[in-house]
């Protein structure tokens, strides 16, 4: 753990990546009721509901681990977050997800940033 005064632009960070996870569980509420009336149930589309929500679930607590990570300065938590704001942003791009693309791209913009580094120990010069 960093013995740095937390950047404010983490904190801010760390709350956008949970804002993130909790968009991307109304998103997946509203696009399965929405979906779940028009469909005709069998044994392939239940299967994919299951593996939506899986998904789903799993890059949500990522991203959670990821914020409470960088809240505490974990110098793993740089790593990983730039590694998990990478494949979020491959996966908006897909999708074409806004909201998910500009959160990402400024969290990995501003863990580049040369305080920010510092914070997580992944650079030699100290400010």
């Amino acid at each position: 753990m960093s013995t740095q005064i937390r950047p404010t632009g983490v904190t801010i960070l760390a709350i956008l990546a949970i804002a993130s996870g909790i968009y991307s569980i109304v998103e997946l509420t509203f696009s399965l009721t929405s979906v779940i009336d028009r469909i005709e149930f069998t044994t392939i589309t239940e299967s994919a509901i299951a593996i939506l929500v899986i998904f789903t679930f799993v890059q949500v607590v990522i991203g959670f681990v990821m914020a409470s990570a960088l809240l505490k300065g974990k110098s793993w938590a740089w790593n990983a977050t730039i590694i998990y704001a990478a494949f979020s942003l491959i996966l908006g791009l897909y999708s074409i997800d806004h909201v998910n693309i500009i959160i990402h791209a400024v969290l990995v913009y501003y863990l580049f940033r040369p305080n920010v580094r510092v914070y997580f120990g992944k650079s030699k010069y100290m400010l």
